[in-house]
C-alpha cells in the first residue's frame, strides 16, 4: 500500500492541529515535514519531522509519547494505518534533518 500525497497532506494537517491541542500552547511549533518512507522490511511508513521554536522544556516525553494516542482514529480514518515516525526538531537544526522520499511536503502554522 502506498501513502499518497493527499495522505500525507491530510495526516500532516491532522498532525499539527493534534500539537496544538495536545501541547496546549506549551511549545511554538514552526513546521512540519513528512514523507512516505520505507523501513529495513519494505514496509512503508510515514517519516514526520516536527519542528518547535526555541524552548524545548515544554516537549515533556509525556506528550510526545501521547500523541499518536490522541490521533490515531484520526489518522486511521484518512487511510494511514500504520504508526508514523514523529520526531521533534529544534528549529536551529533545519536544513541539518533530511526528508529522503521523492514524494515529501511541509506545512507551516497558519
Amino acid at each position: 500500500m502506498t501513502i499518497s500525497a493527499e495522505t500525507q497532506d491530510r495526516a500532516k494537517d491532522i498532525i499539527w492541529k493534534g500539537l496544538k491541542a495536545h501541547f496546549r500552547g506549551k511549545v511554538h511549533f514552526a513546521d512540519i515535514r513528512a514523507s512516505a518512507m520505507l523501513d529495513q522490511d519494505q514496509d512503508e511508513f510515514l517519516n514526520v519531522l516536527v519542528f518547535y521554536d526555541g524552548n524545548r522544556n515544554g516537549l515533556d516525553a509525556r506528550l510526545c509519547n501521547s500523541l499518536y494516542q490522541e490521533i490515531r482514529d484520526q489518522l486511521v480514518d484518512v487511510g494511514l494505518c500504520t504508526v508514523p515516525s514523529i520526531s521533534y526538531v529544534d528549529k536551529s537544526d533545519d536544513g541539518k534533518q533530511p526528508v529522503t522520499s521523492a514524494s515529501s511536503g511541509h506545512i507551516s502554522p497558519t
